[in-house]
């Protein structure tokens, strides 16, 4: 049997956990919500964006 693994959240952190599982022969899958995440970049304040 194969070790299927799926990960939410396609930020820094869930690509490299991605690319380390992969490296030990685990068949990994990244899920991430790009309009959630729009959303809420959309709202955070102007003041603490860089």
């Amino acid at each position: 049997m194969r070790t299927q693994v799926a990960i939410i959240g396609a930020g820094p952190a869930g690509l490299l956990l991605g690319q380390l599982l992969a490296r030990s022969g685990i068949d990994t899958s990244s899920w991430n919500n790009a309009i959630r995440n729009m959303c809420l970049a959309a709202s955070v304040p102007a003041s603490w964006k860089a």
